[in-house]
């Protein structure tokens, strides 16, 4: 994933989230990434919001599911480096 736009997917789950009905969580991914200072501190909070919709299960949408677990596994990668 040399060239993955962790923005660019981001904006990818926020339209399947919102298709899903799951705007509170686009709007807390808005914020994580506009309030955030740093890079470290944006994924860190984005990687806590997914992982807690994660384990929450809020979707049946498998394109939403797969696209949740893209983006926490690829922070994971470069968060745990």
């Amino acid at each position: 994933m040399l060239n993955y736009d962790i923005y660019k997917e981001l904006e990818y789950l926020e339209k399947y989230l919102a298709q899903d009905g799951q705007t509170g969580l686009v709007v807390s991914l808005k914020d994580a990434v506009s309030c955030g200072s740093t890079g470290t501190e944006i994924f860190m909070h984005v990687r806590y919001i997914l992982k807690k919709f994660i384990k929450a299960n809020c979707t049946i949408n498998p394109s939403t599911q797969r696209k949740v677990k893209e983006i926490v596994e690829y922070l994971d990668r470069i968060l745990d480096s």
